[in-house]
């Protein structure tokens, strides 16, 4: 009678896969078969099972009769339970399905006709890695004009760890995909540099030590339009002294068609169709330059600007300037030059006397202030200037004449005003050395304007009619202008005469206070005098009368003694200065008079006292 044999040992058998194990059973030493060769092998497994698992439950708790039955489990059973693998046609080889990389327990055992085994110690198998599985559940999580982030879940590593994953995506019409690498923690991913309102499809890879994985199911998304981008090459193709033509390159509308171009320069700025590239800036001023930029519009917003260029406009031939003479003396004047343009390079001043045929220049340079010598005393001359820039020299300005001072000039008398009614005066003028050139007014109160009317009348006109004259808009000559708080020309004096004022006055006005000025021809001092139109100034002008007759007397005898190389300048404020030292200069005279003969007379009584005594 046999006995029981020894287990068998069990070898790895060909060919193991990374989805499958196979392992064959060897029959045990003829010393070790119990004296009958083994008729039935049984092979049992555990598994998956982790790298570091040694303690495996023991192999008793597989209660097992001859003939059971046995089904083929997943590699995905308990890990923690043995299990009878089924065994292939020569009853000597039993397999396990696995996934790459899994680890699985082996043991077997035999059986002769005295009955079974033992079981074999069990050996472990690992069945080889292979690249992950592809990754699932891919989700987009938000698509922006440019970007996407996309999460995903991560497959089975398939016995090698995941390393990284790659993302790539395309646009949706094409097959040209791009990459875009991450590393294993980047879930969810963030796809850059996308183009905006494009629609796109997305898919996902991992990696470890074995390779890629296949690809992720794809997923699609359309990116959100945006503002536009800003233009670019923006250009000036024509520069003249008032207008600038531009031209720049179209900007991309980014998903939403352009609605427009918004051109800024300097402080102003202008609408563009979104069919032009171009436009020209006009009624620019001459020689400015101009900070220029351009920026793009659509539905979603503004984009941003291009690059700024700077424009200098080209200058134009200047406005003549406006000429001044003033500080006139015997021998020299001062000429002041008034431009209204700018990026004046040079001014010269022409002048001739007025028995000379042509005009000489007699200044030039940068300033605006020249000081003309070496005239000739009491002669008449005619000045103008003009003003140079980059465009060239500007027409001649208005020809000032004027006269220098001659040699012993009597000063000129002091104003003569009278009231011909409450809202009209009349200033004489005379028409001699010293005469009058300019009458100005201006009016004390520095919130108002008023209209006055201004008439010239010649010393052979009848003055008869000048108050009603002056009132009569269809009178020739008439003049009607606005004065303010500033000295305002009102006049020009050409010849001996008078000049009639009249101010109409408001229902709400009862008095104006002005002052009327007179600029003499050859002195730099203007007389001038307070009047007051309206209808409470009786008084006022009698007292004025009385004034104006007091110093034309006064002048009367201060010019026996006039020194005809002294200048004087008559000021109404001066009269009481002159009597109080006309005064005091024959007091003492007097007195001495007195005392003299009182003394002699002392004096001669003594002497004839003594005689007779």
């Amino acid at each position: 009678m046999p006995n029981l044999p020894s287990a068998p040992s069990l070898v790895p058998s060909q060919p193991s896969s990374p989805t499958c194990l196979y392992v064959t059973c060897r029959n045990p030493p003829k010393d070790a078969d119990g004296g009958a060769p083994p008729s039935q092998f049984q092979v049992a497994s555990i598994g998956p099972l982790h790298k570091q698992q040694h303690d495996l439950p023991p192999l008793s708790t597989l209660a097992l009769k001859d003939k059971q039955k046995i089904s083929v489990e997943s590699a995905s059973g308990n890990s923690n339970t043995w299990r009878l693998l089924p065994m292939n046609v020569g009853k000597s080889t039993a397999f396990v399905a696995t996934k790459p990389g899994e680890i699985h327990a082996f043991s077997s055992r035999c059986r002769n006709r005295a009955g079974w085994s033992e079981w074999s110690i069990p050996m472990t198998l690992q069945s080889p890695a292979s690249p992950p599985e592809p990754p699932s559940g891919l989700q987009l999580i938000s698509v922006k004009a440019k970007s996407v982030k996309i999460a995903f879940t991560s497959g089975f590593e398939n016995g090698s760890p995941i390393t990284s994953f790659r993302v790539s995506y395309t646009l949706k019409a094409t097959t040209d995909f791009k990459r875009c690498t991450v590393s294993t923690q980047s879930s969810p991913v963030v796809i850059q540099a996308l183009e905006p309102k494009t629609e796109y499809s997305f898919y996902v890879e991992a990696h470890n030590a074995y390779g890629w994985s296949r690809p992720s199911v794809e997923v699609f998304a359309c990116t959100m339009a945006t503002s536009p981008l800003a233009p670019t090459k923006l250009r000036a193709v024509n520069v003249n002294s008032s207008s600038i033509s531009l031209s720049w390159n179209p900007s991309s509308d980014q998903g939403s068609p352009l609605i427009g171009y918004k051109v800024e320069y300097n402080d102003s700025s202008m609408l563009i169709e979104p069919s032009d590239c171009q436009c020209t800036l006009a009624s620019l001023k001459p020689g400015t330059l101009y900070r220029i930029r351009v920026q793009a519009q659509n539905e979603i917003g503004d984009g941003p600007f291009s690059q700024t260029i700077e424009i200098l406009t080209k200058d134009t031939v200047p406005v003549p300037p406006q000429i001044l003479v003033e500080n006139i003396t015997h021998t020299s004047v001062k000429v002041n030059s008034t431009s209204s343009t700018s990026n004046i390079a040079r001014t010269r001043i022409l002048m001739r006397a007025s028995d000379e045929p042509d005009f000489k220049e007699v200044a030039c340079g940068r300033g605006r202030t020249f000081n003309i010598k070496r005239l000739t005393p009491g002669t008449q001359y005619h000045v103008y200037g003009q003003d140079l820039n980059g465009e060239g020299w500007s027409e001649c300005s208005d020809h000032v004449v004027f006269y220098t001072l001659q040699n012993n000039t009597r000063p000129p008398a002091p104003l003569k005003i009278k009231n011909l009614n409450p809202t009209t005066f009349s200033i004489q003028t005379e028409e001699r050395t010293g005469a009058t050139e300019e009458i100005l007014f201006r009016i004390f109160d520095t919130t108002k304007t008023k209209l006055i009317h201004a008439l010239f009348r010649g010393a052979d006109e009848e003055a008869d009619e000048d108050a009603d004259d002056v009132m009569n808009s269809s009178t020739k000559g008439l003049i009607v202008l606005q004065v303010e708080s500033s000295l305002s020309l009102v006049c020009n004096v050409l010849e001996q005469g008078r000049v009639i004022l009249h101010m109409p006055l408001d229902n709400n006005d009862d008095v104006v206070e002005g002052e009327v000025a007179a600029r003499f021809r050859g002195y730099r001092e203007i007389q001038s005098r307070r009047i007051t139109f309206g209808k409470q100034m009786g008084s006022s002008l009698e007292q004025n009368e009385k004034q104006q007759s007091y110093e034309r007397q006064k002048l009367k005898r201060r010019k026996k003694h006039h020194d005809a190389s002294e200048k004087v300048t008559y000021q109404p404020e001066l009269i009481d200065i002159v009597k109080s030292k006309t005064k005091r200069a024959k007091s003492p005279i007097d007195q001495r008079t007195v005392m003299i003969c009182v003394t002699t007379i002392v004096v001669a009584f003594i002497v004839l006292v003594v005689i007779f005594h």
